[in-house]
């Protein structure tokens, strides 16, 4: 949610807001306790109420669980909007069997991805997400070999046109740093990841290589829309989730279950 006065509001870039709010959740200004104030109901209550601006509608075809994976999906979706990502095109996502990463996956399979090369640390998992589309997904288990190297390799010395970070908080700043090395001259990194120690990135390298590293929050209800009527439309795949159900009176077994996930194909759903 937003203010919808502020100078950013007024310009239309509701993300931008000085009091930028997720609802029932935390927000990122002063101005934003007025807006948890207005709007005071969360996702754990049986109902909530919602500007309607902010509201995107799913069709049928779209499952009540499936709709409760938009908030990652969508984070995913405006990060690789802002890399400015295009049929044709690879992309490199760090993390990608996670909540975010496995989100990017599919939808950069869902724009019409040439090639996206995936790591991960549980190669289980990596053979899993691999399976979704073996032609185009590259698994890279994180340790074996620099990331960078095998990406170089295998696009002969060119790159990849965007980087997509979804790792952890706990993931080691030379990860970012290997992936980041990745990248194409003219390419973009998106961060949408929990990596909290400082990143040190040269601004000279920046400057020659044209490189960018980007932070990207959440996502309008335009791209939230784009994504429903993907998924309406059979390019989007949401089919690859498995949803484990709770109603709301066990909705501490609920937070229990999210630690013992299957990576990001676990969909941890409470229903009313």
């Amino acid at each position: 949610m937003s203010c919808g006065s502020c100078l950013a509001c007024r310009r239309g870039d509701h993300i931008n807001c000085t009091a930028y709010t997720f609802q029932g959740y935390f927000g990122f200004g002063p101005g934003s306790q007025q807006l948890f104030e207005d709007y005071p109901y969360g996702g754990f209550g049986q109902y909530l109420t919602a500007p309607a601006a902010n509201l995107v509608k799913l069709p049928d075809s779209i499952s009540f669980e499936q709709g409760a994976r938009f908030g990652y999906l969508g984070t995913a979706y405006s990060a690789l909007r802002k890399a400015q990502f295009s049929p044709g095109q690879t992309v490199l996502i760090d993390g990608a069997t996670g909540t975010l990463g496995l989100g990017a996956v599919i939808l950069a399979l869902a724009m019409g991805a040439a090639r996206i090369f995936a790591t991960g640390r549980n190669t289980t998992l990596l053979e899993k997400l691999q399976q979704l589309d073996p032609q185009r997904i590259v698994p890279i288990a994180l340790g074996s070999r620099p990331t960078s190297e095998i990406v170089m390799e295998a696009t002969g010395g060119f790159g990849v046109d965007a980087l997509i970070e979804a790792l952890g908080p706990n993931a080691a700043v030379a990860t970012v740093l290997d992936s980041f090395n990745a990248l194409r001259h003219g390419g973009k990194a998106i961060n949408i990841g929990g990596v909290a120690d400082p990143i040190p990135l040269e601004p000279f390298p920046l400057m020659c290589l044209q490189k960018s590293y980007i932070g990207s929050l959440w996502f309008t209800t335009a791209e939230g829309q784009d994504m429903a009527v993907m998924a309406h439309a059979g390019t989007l795949n949401l089919g690859v989730f498995e949803h484990e159900r709770f109603p709301l009176e066990r909705v501490n077994e609920a937070l229990d279950a999210i630690d013992q996930r299957s990576g990001g194909f676990t969909n941890v759903v409470i229903m009313h």
